[in-house]
C-alpha cells in the first residue's frame, strides 16, 4: 500500500528523475497539484522528508527508474509498455513503499499520471471542465497497470475549428484546451494557423518586392502561435505545422512573370489561381516558407496541407488527375527539402467529398508519395468512411477519423453503440493492418461532451469496451458516485445519443414552408425519451444542484426538449397551411 495523503497531510514525496525533461516535471506538478485540489494537503516535489514515494520518470531521465528496472521490479522496454505506454505500479524498494509511474518516453509519464486520476481516483478531464472528487485520505493498493494505446498516434484539432470556435481565444483559453488533449493521452494536434508572417519572410527572402506586410491581426496569430507550440512541447504534443498549397499574393506574378498558375474555384466564388504544383516556383516557395515557420516555431516533423479540398481543378479527367498527382510530388518535394525527416499528414476530406476522386485518382496520388513520409486520415470515418473505397489507401499509413460536428451542428447527437462498433471492426480488420492512427477532428469545440469523451477513450483503448461499460464510468467521473444519473442517460441513449441526426431547431433557422425530412417521425418520437430524461435528472436536483457540469447537462436536454416540440408543431403549421 502507497499512501499520498492521509486526513488531510501529505503522505509522500514525488520523486523526478536527475535528468527530467519539462514534461516529467509537469507531470510530477500535476499529480501534486490534483492531491491537493482533492485534499487540500501540500505534498511535496522533491527533496528529503519521511513516507512514502511516488517516483516518475523513464530510464533514460531517471537513476531510480533505471535502477528498478535492472533489479527486474518493473518492466519498461520498446515491446512492453512501447509507444507512449507507461506502467503505473505499487511496490516495495528496500524502506519505502513506492508509487511508480514510468514509461520509455516523458509524455508517457504524463500519460500515466492521468490515467492514474482518472481510472483510481475518479477525476473527471471533459471539454467543459473537470471533475475532482473531494477525500481526506488517498492510498492505493496493489496496482500493476500496463497501459498501451491501440493507435500510435493520436491527433487532435483541424483548422475549421480555429475559424468556428477558438480564432479569438486567448493564449489561457488555448492551453486549458491543449491541457484537456494531454489528459486525454494524444501526442499530436494539428496547429496550422498564424502563416501570413512566415509566407511573408519567405517571399521576401527570394527577392518579391512590394509586398503588404503582416496586418496587426496577422502579427498576432503568428505570435499566438508560436506560444501554443511552446505550451504544446511541454505537454509532449508534437505539433503538425502548416505547409505550402500554392496560394500567393499578386506581387508574386510580377517577381516570377513566367509562373503557371491553377484555377481553382469553390462553390460558386470567383476563382483562385494557386501557383501551379507542376512548376518548379511552387517547390521553391514550400519549403522556404517551412524553413521560415520552422525560424519562428520549431519543428516537429509533421505539415499538413491538402490537395484542393472541394474543389476539382482541371479541365479534362486526365488533366485532373495530372493536378492532383503533381501536387503531390510537389509537396513530397517541398517538405523534404526544407526537413528531411518530414511527415506529410493529410485529411482525406477532398478524397471522399463529391465525385472529384475515383479509384485510379488516389491511386496515382499515392503512388508518388514515400511510403515513411505521409498518412492520410480518413476523416469522417465514423459516418462516410473511405477506407474501403479506396483499397484501404494502397498500403499507406492511415488514420481513423472522426468527426462528428461540422458548423453549427451544437445539438446533442451522436450514435455511442456506432462509434464502438467501428472501431472495433477497424481494429479487427486483417486488410486495416496500416490504420495507425486515429484522429478527433470536430470543426466546432466544446459541444456534445459525452460523445468526444468516448471517442478521446477509444483513440487510447478501444477493445471490450460496451456503451454501458462506458456510460457508467462516465457518470462517476461526471457526477460523482451514486449520482442516479443512468436513468435519465438510458432515456438519452434511446434517443440523441443512439443516431447522428444533428437537425438544428426551427426557430434558429430562416422561416421556410419547405419543412425537412428530417423533422419527420425518427425526430418525434425523441419527444418521450427526452422528457423522460429531463424528469430523471430533475429527481436529482437536490442532490446535484452545485454540480455544473449536472446544471449543463439539464439546460441541453431541456433546449433539445423544446426544439423537437417546437419543430413538431412547425411541421403541423405548414401543413395545415397548405392543407
Amino acid at each position: 500500500m502507497v499512501s499520498l495523503v492521509i486526513d488531510g497531510r501529505p503522505a509522500c514525496v514525488v520523486e523526478t528523475g536527475d535528468r527530467a525533461t519539462a514534461t516529467e516535471v509537469h507531470a510530477a506538478e500535476e499529480l501534486a497539484s490534483y492531491l491537493k485540489r482533492m485534499s487540500g494537503a501540500k505534498v511535496p516535489i522533491g527533496g528529503p522528508g519521511g513516507g512514502d514515494r511516488v517516483v516518475i520518470g523513464t530510464p533514460a531521465t531517471s537513476s531510480r527508474v533505471r535502477a528498478l528496472v535492472e533489479r527486474g521490479l518493473v518492466t519498461l522496454s520498446a515491446d512492453v509498455p512501447g509507444h507512449d505506454g507507461f506502467i503505473v505500479r505499487t511496490l516495495k524498494d528496500g524502506d519505502h513503499n513506492v508509487l511508480v509511474i514510468a514509461s520509455m518516453v516523458p509524455r508517457g509519464c504524463l500519460h500515466g499520471v492521468y490515467h492514474l486520476l482518472e481510472t483510481q481516483l475518479r477525476v473527471g478531464f471533459f471539454w467543459d471542465g473537470e471533475q475532482v472528487p473531494r477525500r481526506d485520505t488517498i492510498r492505493l493498493t496493489d496496482l500493476n497497470l500496463v497501459e498501451r494505446p491501440d493507435f500510435g498516434e493520436r491527433e487532435y484539432l483541424q483548422a475549421c475549428a480555429y475559424g468556428y470556435t477558438a480564432m479569438f481565444w486567448t493564449i489561457d483559453e488555448w492551453k486549458r484546451e491543449l491541457d484537456w488533449a494531454a489528459r486525454k493521452k494524444f501526442n499530436l494536434v494539428q496547429i496550422n494557423w498564424g502563416n501570413a508572417v512566415p509566407l511573408f519572410h519567405a517571399l521576401k527572402s527570394m527577392g518579391v518586392e512590394g509586398l503588404t506586410p503582416p496586418t496587426p491581426w496577422e502579427e498576432h496569430e503568428t505570435q499566438l502561435a508560436v506560444a501554443i507550440h511552446r505550451h504544446c512541447r511541454k505537454l509532449g504534443l508534437r505539433v503538425i505545422g502548416p505547409a505550402f498549397d500554392g496560394r500567393v499574393p499578386p506581387e508574386v506574378r510580377k517577381a516570377f512573370p513566367g509562373a503557371r498558375y491553377v484555377a481553382v474555384q469553390w462553390l460558386d466564388l470567383p476563382p483562385k489561381f494557386p501557383i501551379a504544383p507542376s512548376d518548379p516556383l511552387f517547390v521553391r516557395i514550400g519549403a522556404q516558407f517551412i524553413r521560415e515557420h520552422i525560424k519562428l516555431c520549431g519543428t516537429d516533423h509533421f505539415y499538413n496541407t491538402d490537395p484542393y479540398p472541394e474543389t476539382d481543378p482541371g479541365a479534362t479527367e486526365q488533366e485532373k488527375r495530372s493536378v492532383k498527382v503533381d501536387f503531390a510530388k510537389a509537396l513530397v518535394a517541398s517538405i523534404r527539402a526544407a526537413d528531411p525527416e518530414g511527415t506529410w499528414i493529410i485529411s482525406g476530406w477532398g478524397m471522399g467529398w463529391g465525385n472529384t476522386w475515383d479509384e485510379q485518382d488516389v491511386e496515382a496520388f499515392l503512388q508518388v508519395i514515400p511510403d515513411d513520409m505521409f498518412v492520410v486520415n480518413d476523416i469522417w470515418a465514423e459516418r462516410n468512411p473511405i477506407y474501403e473505397r479506396f483499397s484501404y489507401f494502397h498500403g499507406k499509413r492511415w488514420g481513423f477519423s472522426v468527426l462528428h460536428s461540422m458548423g453549427g451542428w451544437t445539438t446533442p447527437h451522436g450514435d455511442l453503440a456506432d462509434l464502438i462498433r467501428r472501431m472495433q471492426a477497424v481494429r479487427a480488420d486483417p486488410k486495416a493492418d496500416h490504420c495507425t492512427n486515429f484522429y478527433l477532428n470536430p470543426e466546432i469545440l466544446n459541444q456534445n461532451d459525452v460523445y468526444i469523451d468516448l471517442a478521446a477513450n477509444l483513440s487510447w483503448r478501444s477493445t471490450d469496451v460496451t456503451v454501458d461499460a462506458f456510460l457508467d464510468d462516465y457518470l462517476v467521473r461526471r457526477y460523482g458516485p451514486d449520482a442516479g444519473m443512468r436513468k435519465c442517460w438510458d432515456a438519452l441513449l434511446e434517443s440523441v445519443y443512439a443516431h447522428y441526426d444533428y437537425t438544428a431547431p426551427a426557430y434558429q433557422t430562416r422561416p421556410t414552408l419547405k419543412v425537412p425530412e428530417s423533422y419527420g417521425k425518427l425526430r418525434h418520437a425523441y419527444i418521450p425519451h427526452l422528457a423522460d430524461a429531463l424528469r430523471a435528472a430533475l429527481a436529482q436536483a437536490s442532490q446535484l444542484a452545485d454540480n455544473n457540469f449536472f446544471q449543463r447537462d439539464v439546460v441541453d436536454m431541456a433546449r433539445q426538449y423544446v426544439a423537437e416540440v417546437f419543430n413538431l408543431h412547425f411541421a403541423r403549421l405548414v401543413a395545415a397551411f397548405e392543407a
